[in-house]
Order: structure tokens, then sequence, then C-alpha cells
């Protein structure tokens, strides 16, 4: 016999299908789903970053934020002067995934709204895991009052329905009118006064105990990420400290520090794309989806070089990529979206992508709203231009550092001596065959001129040749050809824009270098020697496999050269 006490009763389900053929039971989630949302959903300050949001849809001006202890554990007070909500719209938002049946009048909006998935005020809450208090009050409405935690999620779960005299499992909370002087006092504290607005007081947070560090490093957070909101007239206040906008392009609000401040410089003009089409909600496609990308050049090395300025606004390879706003509010800032790796020369060079909540579907916007992930027709709006920023940006900022002559000087040693090498010893290197006349394949041959400029590529050396190529976009450390003069020598195209090139490459003495050129000019003959030419489709079977290899090979590297051992 099935247990009773379960929420689902074996006998009786049984029973209802013997008799009826069909059965129906709710399956409203688990208070447990609460625990799971602790790990598996934000950052802690991606939660915090999430209260804000909602006062920014409630039009509030001004949002206070204060961090302090209590009974030796962390709280957080955040509250705002927006509008504030209606019983009915706080019920809704505190439903998991809330729609607008739930949210009633207060809708939420793709375009223009920083809520989406009516999932950020619960998430949030659950990810710092403490007790949330919850006051609210609209215009002339009275002061609402709840109290949101898991257990008391739990408690109305488990409690006994008087009409089946049976547990209820299904989410509850209760919901008060407080004239509390306490909960006056907060109220008035953190809308500043306000006859209306929200405020929620978080107390026995689990999730840290270090207060004074998310003080810290919320006013750092809170002044990027809202940084255009803070520019045009929302006061953020942490711990009684007004913020001011931090644009970490450099371009709306300039770079300052110790009295001294620096602009950066806009490649080019914006790339904007107004009819973009996608689908909303209710299945209806448009074609007005707004995309907006520029690019940006920071203050170069020979301009702003201390280290207090890199590490105030992120001028390291940690901290490269593309920053992007949905909604003008900041959600990602370093990641170049696969169409760049990280190396020093792309330190100074800075991408903006804007775009509305409309496209969210076409962006791939994770459901915290803080990454994205681009299907392929939006990447291949503005993949060309950028790949175009980005060489320019590393020549400009190689030129700024100096580097040049240092550069060709020491490679140019060791391609003569292995030009020399190579002459000496043209018995013992093996002629590489040639593919037969009548096999045609879809490679092409690597040229030495650039396909955009039409200027010659940076070389050195003769029977080896080493040839700088900033247009290898896979990712590739470098690749090789047979030189177009001997059939046994050797051309490196070195990609100048992987961090193997530039941290290694382009700074080693020969000594150092030999060995790895030794080893590259070895695995070209090995690979050409075991070249298929049977078949043009066997031959490019071939390429693309060894053109796989060197990709995922240049990927690996980049991972792991900068964190290895230098010796």
């Amino acid at each position: 016999m099935a247990n009773s006490n379960l929420r689902f009763n074996r006998d009786e389900i049984n029973d209802e299908l013997q008799k009826k053929g069909v059965v129906t039971r709710e399956i409203t989630p688990s208070p447990h789903f609460l625990t799971i949302l602790e790990s598996v959903g934000y950052k802690t300050s991606e939660a915090f970053c999430e209260l804000p949001d909602n006062g920014i849809d409630a039009e509030a001006t001004k949002i206070i934020t204060y961090f302090g202890k209590e009974n030796k554990k962390p709280y957080v007070v955040i509250g705002d002067n927006g509008f504030g909500m209606e019983p009915d719209t706080l019920f809704g938002a505190l439903c998991l995934g809330a729609s607008s049946l739930e949210l009633g009048d207060k809708e939420k909006h793709s375009n223009g709204y920083l809520g989406k998935y009516g999932t950020g005020l619960k998430g949030a809450l659950a990810a710092l895991q403490g007790v949330a208090i919850i006051l609210t009050k609209t215009k002339d409405g009275e002061l609402f009052k709840t109290i949101y935690h898991k257990d008391s999620v739990q408690e109305y779960y488990d409690s006994i329905n008087p009409e089946t005299g049976k547990p209820r499992n299904a989410w509850g909370i209760n919901l008060y009118i407080t004239t509390d002087k306490e909960d006056l006092e907060l109220f008035e504290t953190y809308t500043d006064g306000s006859k209306h607005g929200t405020v929620i007081k978080i107390y026995d947070i689990e999730r840290y105990t270090d207060s004074q560090y998310y003080k810290n490093r919320m006013r750092h957070v809170f002044s990027r990420t809202y940084q255009r909101f803070i520019n045009n007239g929302i006061e953020f206040i942490v711990n009684d400290i007004v913020l001011s906008p931090v644009d970490l392009c450099g371009y709306e609000v300039p770079f300052s520090l110790n009295g001294e401040s620096h602009s950066s410089k806009q490649m080019g003009t914006d790339h904007i794309w107004n009819n973009l089409i996608y689908t909303d909600k209710d299945g209806v496609k448009h074609k007005d989806g707004y995309l907006r990308y520029r690019a940006f050049l920071l203050p170069q090395q020979d301009v702003v070089d201390e280290s207090a300025w890199k590490e105030e606004f992120d001028w390291n390879m940690t901290n490269q990529g593309i920053v992007v706003y949905r909604s003008n509010r900041m959600i990602q800032s370093n990641n170049w979206l696969g169409l760049a790796g990280t190396n020093p020369r792309l330190n100074r060079f800075r991408v903006e992508l804007d775009f509305n909540g409309e496209l969210d579907d076409l962006l791939k916007v994770d459901f915290k709203k803080t990454t994205i992930d681009p299907i392929g027709e939006i990447l291949g709006l503005f993949s060309g231009q950028f790949k175009r920023d980005k060489n320019d940006a590393s020549v400009v900022f190689n030129n700024a550092s100096g580097k040049n002559n240092k550069i060709s000087q020491s490679l140019n040693k060791l391609a003569k001596r292995f030009s020399t090498w190579a002459k000496n010893n043209a018995s013992l290197l093996p002629k590489i065959p040639k593919i037969p006349s009548n096999i045609r394949t879809n490679k092409k041959r690597r040229t030495t001129t650039h396909t955009v400029t039409g200027k010659p590529m940076k070389q050195v050396g003769d029977r080896l040749r080493f040839i700088f190529d900033d247009q290898i976009y896979d990712g590739s450390f470098y690749k090789t050809e047979t030189s177009g003069r001997y059939n046994n020598c050797l051309d490196i195209y070195w990609n100048k824009n992987h961090i193997m090139v530039m941290s290694f490459v382009e700074n080693a003495d020969p000594y150092s270098l030999s060995p790895l050129v030794c080893m590259i000019w070895a695995e070209h003959f090995g690979k050409e020697m075991n070249r298929p030419v049977t078949s043009a489709k066997k031959l490019n079977e071939f390429e693309e496999l060894w053109t796989r290899m060197q990709i995922d090979k240049g990927s690996w590297l980049t991972k792991m050269y900068p964190t290895t051992p230098k010796v």
C-alpha cells in the first residue's frame, strides 16, 4: 500500500485512473526549489544589482543602499522613491517567473524596462540566503509589508487547507498593512522621506560575512552598471556616499583620477541597425529592433601609463571585452563574444554594444541578464567591422608602446641564422611533394599582402620567413606554408593577436625561440609528407582536420599561457 502521507497518493491516483481514464493533479514546485536557487543562481554582486533594477523600472530618482551588521550577521537595506506597488502587484512580484497575469497593470515590458523574466527579485533574495522584509507604498496609499523567506513559504506549503483537511501543497505568503513605528522609520529613511516607494531589508544573511567588502565592491559595481542612469540624474547612494558614474569606454564620461581627466577616442562612427526583425511575446513579428555598435581607443601608454589608472579603470587582459548595454544598463563587459582572444594589445581597446530588451531572444540573454550569446546573424552584422577596429587598435597600441624596433632586430637575427642553416643543410631537409595538377582543392595559398589595406605584411628572413599576420581570426597561434621559392623551406605566419606571439615570440631572444621554430618546421614536414594526394575530397578533409587542430591548439595556448610559470 502506498504511503498516504506523500504529496501524491498512489492508490488514489490509480483508482481515479481506472474509473475516469484520466487524472489531474497540481504540480506546484516544492519550496525546496528556493534552496536550489540559492546555489545555482546569482553571484552576490549580481544579486545586489537585481534590486535597483526594480526601482529604476518604477521611475525612482533616488536609490539608497546600506550595508551593515546586526546580531553579528550582515544585513543590507535598499530603498527607492519609485511609484511603489499595489497589493496585487506585490503578490505578483513574488511569484517565480511572474507573467503579465501575475503583475496586473505593472506589466513587464521588453523595450526600455530592465525587468524581463519575473525571476530577478526572488532569485536575488534566494542567492543572499537571508530573511527579507519588503515595505511598499503607492502615492496616497497605505504602507504594505510582507516577510519573504523560504521557511515562510514552506510553512504555508505544509499548512492544512481547512476546506480539504489536507496540506495546501502551494506557495503562499502573508501581506499586512503596517503602522509599526520601526517600519515607518525604515521606509522614510531609505526613500529619503518620499510618500511612495519600496524598501527591502535583507537580514540574517548567510551568503557572506564581510559587509565592508561588499560596501566597497557595490560602490564599484553600481557606478559602472548604472552609469548611464546616474549620468541622467538618478542618484545612487551607498552607505551615505553619492556615487559618480564610471564609463568603461571613457566616452560619455571621461576617465578621471586625482584631478586629471582623459577621454577615449571613437573609431569611426556609430553603426546602427534599427530595422531588425524579432517576435514579441504574443507571437507578433516586428521589424524595428535596435542595435548599435561603436568602438573606442582608450588613452594609450604614451599618454597614461601609471598603474593606478589601469587598476581603477580595468585596462588589463582580465577585463578586456565588449561592453554590452541592455536598455542602458550594463550587463557584460569582459568578453569578446568569441570574436577575439585576450591579448595585451587590446588593453586600450573597447567596444560598446547597445540593444533594447526586445532583442533578448536574438542576443540570447540569460535569465539573470548578466551575459549574452548572440546568434550568428547578429554577430555577422558587426564582426567584420570589429575585426578591422581590432587590427587598427593593435597597431596603435604597438606604436604607442615603442616595441617595433626591438621586435624587428631580435627576430631578424634569428631568421637570418635559420636561413643560413637551411642553405647549408639543404640535403638534410626533405623535398615536399607537390599536389598533382589534376587535383584541385579548396585551399588558397596564404599571401604576404594585407587583403584589407593592400600593404605588405611585416616579414623578415629568406629561406625561413617570419610573416606577421594580423588577419588570422580563428585563434591559431601560427599558420605555415612551404616557401614559394624553396620546396623544403618554410614561411611561418605568426598571428600578431595571439598572446603567445605578443608575450613570447616578439620578445624572445634567438636562443630561446630557436627550438620552437625548429619544432614548427618539423611539424610542417610531418603534415606535408603525410598529405593524401589521391583526391581533392581527401585532401580537403585533411586540410580541414589540420586547421581544426591548429585552432584548438591556439585556443588552449590562449587559456594556458597566461598562467603558466615563467622560468
